[in-house]
């Protein structure tokens, strides 16, 4: 499914096929976005690194590249704070004993949940753990 894709005043919501191919246009959009609404440079580096870490993990991870599957992102910003949602229709994971991860810059995998909670002032999960919520500053 190609991506489908729309801006409100203060939201985004895209749907897509769990491909990796999507990534990068879904991110260009999301990014002419930032910069029109004047967000700081390193503000615009938190989110894409954020999007770009958690869409691929529930592409690969969550979805496992199975393209029948589909993604979501969500994204709405408020006065303070952005609320980044991603939601995939994999069989989810047991989050709980990875919160604790850090991420480990010598590792070439298993550095998800660490890299969110860098970046991110809260990460949380669904029970299920195929959907993940992401809040951070404006």
């Amino acid at each position: 499914m190609n991506p489908k894709s729309r801006w409100e005043k203060n939201s985004y919501t895209a749907e897509f096929s769990a491909e990796l191919e999507h990534i990068e246009p879904l991110w260009k959009e999301v990014e002419a976005k930032l910069v029109a609404r004047g967000f700081l440079e390193k503000k615009i580096f938190a989110v894409q690194i954020l999007i770009r870490e958690a869409l691929n993990n529930a592409i690969c991870h969550g979805s496992k590249n199975n393209a029948e599957k589909t993604v979501r992102l969500e994204i709405s910003i408020g006065a303070h704070e952005m609320f980044i949602t991603v939601r995939d229709q994999g069989p989810g994971f047991d989050w709980r004993i990875h919160m604790h991860d850090e991420a480990d810059p010598l590792l070439s995998s298993g550095r998800g949940v660490g890299l969110l909670k860098a970046y991110a002032l809260q990460v949380a999960y669904n029970d299920r753990g195929n959907v993940l919520y992401l809040t951070l500053h404006t």
